[in-house]
């Protein structure tokens, strides 16, 4: 039998959960599921992911890692992250409604493209 004095660790245990719970809710907020992503398309309101990809994949040649719908004030975006060859990751942004370019950022690069050429660091 559990006492009310030994329910109180479970208790504020609880309770952190789900201040933790509450604390990261906004963080995905704003993230788009497979389900909305195919009810916009159908209404013509998102290009298809599968355009979005041939163009990166047009822009830079590589292998998808990722790949994201986002929401930011009722304007939608698609988040497409490639590795090159070379170990270069781009992390590309396009208007989900047009298709056109928003950003283009690198991620990170191989290690060895930041040592020094005469093989210090």
């Amino acid at each position: 039998m559990i006492t009310k004095r030994g329910m109180r660790p479970v208790t504020a245990l609880l309770a952190a959960c789900g201040l933790a719970v509450t604390l990261s809710g906004p963080a995905f907020a704003h993230e788009r599921d497979q389900d909305e992503a195919l009810y916009l398309r159908r209404q013509g309101k998102i290009l298809p992911l599968e355009t979005i990809i041939r163009k990166a994949r047009e822009q830079y040649q590589g292998r998808l890692i990722e790949s994201e719908l986002e929401e930011h004030d009722g304007h939608y975006t698609y988040e497409i992250e490639l590795v090159g060859p070379d170990g270069i990751v781009h992390k590309l942004r396009y208007d989900a409604h047009t298709g056109q370019p928003v950003s283009d950022t690198v991620k990170n690069r191989r290690e060895k493209d930041h040592a020094d050429p005469r093989g210090r660091r």
